[in-house]
C-alpha cells in the first residue's frame, strides 16, 4: 500500500534552535506512523534522506524578508508608504507560493503539518502564502504554534498590517491548530475564537544518549579540564536569553571555589539592537569567566565536515583539515549544569531537555515556567536577579552529590509521566485519524447524493463537529474549529443547531456576542 504523503513546512529545519528540535520529534513520529514525510523550508540545518524542498524565502533571516519586516513593524508609515510595503509584502508572498504550492502538487502531498507560521509575523508573507495554499488547495492542516505574534510588541507597536494580522491563524475548517501549553491554548481561544488540541514538547526517552566513542573527547576538544564545571547555556545569544545572568553565576561559583569554571553557549549571535553579543563580551572580560561559544562545532546533529571540499579546494580522501561537530546532546550528556535565565519563552525545551539528560536546571521565572514546575519538578528557580540564595543553592547541588542524584532522579521519573513522547503518539494520532474520517466522510457527500437524491447527508464539518465533541483528547476542546461557520438550519437536526450554538453568535458588526447563560 502506498504511503499517504505529508509535507512539514518550516521556516528552518534540522538547525540547533528550539523549533527544528521540537519539529524533529514530529518527522520522526510521522515516520513511523508510516507517512512519506517531505521537507520543505528556508533553509535545512543538516543533510537528510528525506525529500525536501528549499525555498530560500522561506526562511526568517532570509535579508529580504528581515528587510520588509524592519519596514512593517518599525517604520511610521503614511498612506502612500503602507500602500507601497503592501505591493512589497504580496510580491514576495506571490514569489512563495508559486514554488510552494506547484511543489505540493507535482509531489501530490495529501496533508500539511506547519511549524510555528499561521501566527508568527516574523516572515508575514510565507504565513500569508501557506494560509493561501491551504485555502486553494483544501489540504488537511496540523498547525503548530511556539508564540504568537501578539505576545511581542515589536508586531503591534506601529499598526502597519493591523488588519492582515488580525486574520492570522485564519479560521479555516481544514486546519486542526494545536498549542504547546495551557496558557497558549486559552489565549488562541481569547484572540481569534480558535479552538485547540493541547500537545506539550515532549522528549522521546528512547533516544537519550551517554559518553560513546564519538562524543567521549568531547570536553578535550573544548580544552575543558576534568576539575572543571561545566555550565552550559543551550540558547542563541540574544538579549531576551539573558546571558549576563549565567555569567555572573558562574562568576560568584567562582570566587567561592576559586576555580575558573567554565560557561558554554551552545547557539549562534542573533542580530540585535545594541550588539548584544558585544555587551557579553565585555562583561565576561571584566567579571573574568571563560566562555565558550560553541556554535562552530555543535550542531542539530553530529558530523564530520572537510572545510577544503566544502570551497571546492579538497580532493577525495583528503581528511586534512577534517572538523568534527558534535550534537546539541552531546553538549547535554558532558554538562554538569544547565542554566536557562531567558526572560521569555513560549515552553522552555531545554528545562526538560535538561531533565531528560539527568542533569540541575538553573532557571528563571519565565511566564510559562509554572506550568512545568507545577507538576513537582525540582529546580533551582531565579526571579529575575542572582540573589545569595541562588548561589547557595547551585554551589549546593554541585557540591553535594546524593542531593544532586536525588534530584535529577526525581525529576526523571515525573518527565516519564508528563512529558515523555507516549503524549504525543496519543494525541497525534487521534488528529491523524480524524482528517482520515474526513476524507472518507468527504468522498462519501459526493456519491451518495448523485445516485440517491432524496437521501440527506449531513455536512462534512456537522460529523466532524460530532466527532470531535466526543473525543478524549481534553473535555470542551474539539479538534476543528468551527465558530465562522453557521449551521444551516434547513438541513440540520434541531440538537446538532444547539451543538454550534457558538457558531451563530456573531453580531452584525462582526464581534460576538455574549455566550447565553445555560
Amino acid at each position: 500500500m502506498e504511503k499517504k504523503k505529508l509535507a512539514i513546512i518550516a521556516s528552518r529545519l534540522k538547525c540547533a534552535d528550539s523549533i527544528c528540535i521540537e519539529s524533529e520529534k514530529w518527522i520522526d513520529k510521522y515516520i513511523a506512523l508510516g507517512y512519506d514525510v517531505h521537507l520543505v523550508c528556508g533553509k535545512l540545518g543538516e543533510p537528510t534522506a528525506l525529500k525536501t524542498c528549499i525555498i530560500p524565502e522561506l526562511d526568517n533571516r532570509h535579508a529580504e524578508v528581515r528587510g520588509l519586516k524592519r519596514i512593517l513593524f518599525t517604520a511610521v508609515l503614511d498612506k502612500a508608504g503602507k500602500k507601497a510595503t503592501q505591493m512589497m509584502l504580496e510580491n514576495l508572498q506571490n514569489r512563495i507560493k508559486q514554488p510552494l504550492k506547484k511543489y505540493l502538487v507535482q509531489n501530490k502531498i495529501e496533508l500539511l503539518s506547519v511549524e510555528n507560521i499561521l501566527a508568527d509575523a516574523s516572515n508575514l508573507s510565507l504565513a500569508l502564502a501557506v494560509v493561501d495554499v491551504i485555502s486553494e488547495l483544501g489540504l488537511p492542516t496540523i498547525s503548530r504554534y511556539h508564540h504568537f505574534y501578539w505576545d511581542n510588541s515589536y508586531f503591534t507597536k506601529r499598526g502597519n498590517v493591523d488588519k492582515i494580522l488580525g486574520s492570522l491563524p485564519p479560521d479555516a475548517r481544514t486546519i486542526v491548530h494545536v498549542t504547546n501549553t495551557e496558557t497558549a491554548r486559552e489565549k488562541l481561544q481569547e484572540k481569534r475564537k480558535l479552538r485547540s488540541v493541547l500537545i506539550p514538547h515532549t522528549f522521546n526517552l528512547a533516544k537519550i544518549q551517554g559518553i560513546d566513542d564519538y562524543n567521549k573527547d568531547f570536553r578535550r576538544e573544548f580544552g575543558i579540564r576534568d576539575d572543571q564545571i561545566l555550565f552550559l547555556q543551550p540558547t542563541l545569544i540574544k538579549r531576551r536569553k539573558c546571558i549576563e545572568k549565567s555569567l555572573r553565576l558562574v562568576h560568584e561559583i567562582n570566587e567561592i571555589t576559586k576555580k575558573d569554571h567554565v560557561l558554554m553557549i551552545s547557539g549562534p549571535p542573533v542580530y540585535s539592537k545594541g550588539n548584544y553579543f558585544e555587551e557579553i563580551a565585555r562583561k565576561m572580560k571584566k567579571m573574568n569567566v571563560n566562555v565558550i561559544f560553541a556554535s562552530d562545532l555543535i550542531s542539530f546533529d553530529r558530523h564530520i565536515a572537510n572545510p577544503k571540499e566544502k570551497n571546492g579546494e579538497g580532493k577525495d580522501g583528503d581528511t586534512k583539515g577534517e572538523v568534527k561537530s558534535y550534537s546539541i546532546w552531546d553538549a547535554y550528556v558532558h554538562a554538569d549544569i544547565v542554566i536557562y535565565p531567558t526572560a521569555s519563552t513560549s515552553f522552555g525545551n531545554p528545562v526538560i531537555e535538561s531533565i531528560a539528560h539527568k542533569k540541575p536546571v538553573v532557571v528563571n521565572k519565565y511566564p510559562n515556567l509554572g506550568e512545568i514546575a507545577g507538576k513537582g519538578f525540582s529546580l533551582i528557580v531565579l526571579d529575575q536577579k542572582i540573589t545569595p540564595e541562588i548561589i547557595s543553592d547551585t554551589y549546593e547541588i554541585l557540591m553535594d552529590a546524593d542531593k544532586r542524584r536525588e534530584m535529577v532522579e526525581k525529576n526523571f521519573e515525573l518527565l516519564k509521566t508528563h512529558y515523555s513522547t507516549d503524549i504525543l503518539d496519543d494525541r497525534l494520532v487521534e488528529i491523524l485519524n480524524s482528517f482520515e474520517h474526513e476524507s472518507f466522510i468527504h468522498r462519501i457527500t459526493k456519491i451518495i447524493p448523485k445516485r440517491f437524491p432524496k437521501i440527506h447527508i449531513p455536512r462534512p464539518y456537522d460529523v466532524w463537529k460530532r466527532r470531535s465533541s466526543q473525543s478524549g483528547l481534553k473535555a470542551n476542546q474539539p479538534l476543528y474549529s468551527t465558530n465562522n461557520q453557521k449551521a444551516n438550519k434547513e438541513e440540520s437536526p434541531k440538537q446538532e443547531v444547539e451543538q454550534d450554538l457558538h457558531a451563530d453568535l456573531k453580531n452584525k458588526k462582526g464581534g460576538y456576542k455574549e455566550m447565553p447563560k445555560q
